[in-house]
């Protein structure tokens, strides 16, 4: 049933079809009357120790696929991009979808640096001078048929790489640039 979709912040059928064949931030698996969509994310999560406190870094602002703007604390996040899944593979390998390492998408740890450098303009020199990863409290988990506010009717399968990024040194002059040297904006 489609006759919610494009309406009170449900996405389009246009929007899918963007988001599964140009975008390629997600699969769409299963059969006629069973259809899910199946996304790959990584989120992560900066902190800065500061005068002895963690601080972490978040968005506070998200601009809406349908213009709107919705204040909310999020970490940096985004969908892995799937490579291209013959007919075939996706028949036979649907569970291999929601593996850690999955072969159909691009890898979780490039994408970390993507992410930082698109979303945050942290250049992968910045990255590696500033940053060091908590592998730790790394975290991957799959959360299965979702019900969808963005699609309504139509489940989705979250896989979720959560990465950890400690800032080396907060006093660094360097670090000023996204606002953890004085403790600014973060929280």
């Amino acid at each position: 049933d489609l006759s919610r979709w494009g309406y009170g912040g449900a996405k389009s059928v246009q929007h899918l079809f963007w988001e599964t064949y140009e975008q390629r931030g997600c699969m769409i698996v299963g059969e006629k009357e069973k259809l899910k969509r199946v996304t790959r994310l990584v989120k992560i999560k900066l902190v800065a120790e500061i005068f002895g406190v963690d601080h972490g870094l978040f968005s506070r602002m998200q601009f809406m696929h349908d213009g709107q703007t919705v204040e909310r604390k999020q970490v940096p996040l985004r969908k892995l991009t799937w490579l291209m899944v013959t007919d075939a593979a996706m028949k036979d390998s649907t569970e291999e979808f929601s593996d850690e390492n999955c072969k159909y998408t691009e890898n979780w740890r490039s994408a970390c640096k993507k992410t930082l450098e698109e979303r945050l303009g942290l250049s992968l020199a910045w990255q590696t001078q500033h940053l060091v990863e908590d592998t730790e409290v790394y975290r991957y988990s799959v959360e299965d048929d979702v019900k969808s506010d963005g699609y309504p009717g139509l489940n989705t399968m979250y896989c979720i790489h959560e990465v950890t990024f400690h800032v080396r040194d907060p006093a660094h002059a360097g670090v000023a640039a996204i606002g953890f040297s004085k403790g600014e904006g973060v929280g």
